[in-house]
């Protein structure tokens, strides 16, 4: 009989799962579907900055104390922590974020309002620029005046330029 080495591969066996562990398993799989595996794939996607801002302390503390001052619930609470998330990685535009507030929290129009105001101003004014979100847009007044919009970039075709026996149909000189 040949000598076993202990480089040489041997086969072995694995213990059998029990049937808690299989439950839990399962428990755990139907919890994670592709939307939350997305987001949180996103979310490890932000810099490192930010990231690291959004899951300290100081915010989870900001968010705690929005929460209470809002008279929010747990469940409320733990769908704010993910429309910020949401937020952080550009998935939900700020513009439309007090009817998220309003539709996913089950607030009135005016109490989402100052949540919205209270979430931009304490959790997301830090770290603003750093996200690019730019400025939340500006709604009109009730019976006021909508105000301007900027005009959009023109889209009308460069005219051509010709610079000695070359034409530049671009326009990028």
């Amino acid at each position: 009989m040949p000598e076993r080495t202990l480089n040489q591969k041997e086969d072995i066996m694995l213990p059998k799962s029990t049937p808690e562990q299989i439950t839990l398993w399962e428990e755990i799989e139907s919890s994670l579907n592709e939307e939350v595996i997305e987001a949180e794939a996103d979310f490890i996607g932000l810099a490192d900055e930010i990231r690291a801002y959004f899951t300290s302390s100081q915010v989870a503390e900001k968010i705690i104390d929005l929460t209470k001052g809002h008279q929010l619930g747990a469940e409320q609470t733990k769908r704010l922590s993910g429309l910020i998330k949401k937020i952080a990685t550009q998935k939900i535009d700020l513009a439309e974020l007090e009817n998220y507030l309003a539709r996913e929290l089950n607030l009135t129009m005016d109490k989402a309002g100052q949540l919205n105001r209270d979430i931009l101003n304490e959790i997301f004014g830090p770290i603003r620029e750093k996200l690019n979100l730019g400025e939340e847009e500006q709604r009109p007044a009730p019976g006021g005046p909508t105000p301007p919009r900027p005009a959009p970039p023109s889209t009308a075709p460069a005219e051509p330029r010709i610079e000695g026996n070359i034409v530049d149909l671009k326009g990028e000189k």
